[in-house]
């Protein structure tokens, strides 16, 4: 059997091993010779959307101390615990480079912090998270 990509800047195939290489639509073809007992198969061409990759955003300590300091529904981190988070008010380091934390803490709404529900992104509590590890910043 042979394997082969008709489009070699989506996808590559050596030998049985196929390579996704770009966003796009990658078609594959697969060819069985015949022999003398056998007629040789018929082709088969199959295609798949290749998706591209997500951007990943690097955690942010500089935009996560601009958040802590940030007022949502007229709540701050840095008004409850303190805009020197290296004082570790309330325990807000537990938080350091820990964003599944922070949501947990503001969907538990632990010490209030449910004013919070629904207003950061994964970004912004990675970032948060990111300042936390560096309060000093």
């Amino acid at each position: 059997m042979t394997l082969a990509s008709t489009t070699p800047t989506v996808c590559t195939v050596s030998g049985t091993t196929l390579t996704l290489v770009a966003a796009g639509t990658c078609t594959l073809t697969a060819d069985q010779a015949g022999n003398t007992g056998y007629a040789a198969a018929p082709q088969v061409v199959r295609s798949f959307t290749v998706a591209a990759a997500p951007v990943v955003v690097a955690p942010s300590a500089t935009n996560g101390k601009v958040l802590y300091n940030t007022a949502f529904n007229g709540s701050s981190c840095a008004s409850c615990h303190s805009t020197m988070p290296s004082l570790n008010l309330s325990k807000v380091l537990k938080g350091a480079n820990s964003p599944s934390t922070i949501l947990n803490a503001i969907n538990q709404n632990k010490g209030g912090m449910g004013v919070l529900a629904g207003k950061l992104t994964t970004q912004n509590l990675d970032d948060i998270a990111a300042y936390l590890a560096q309060p000093t910043l």
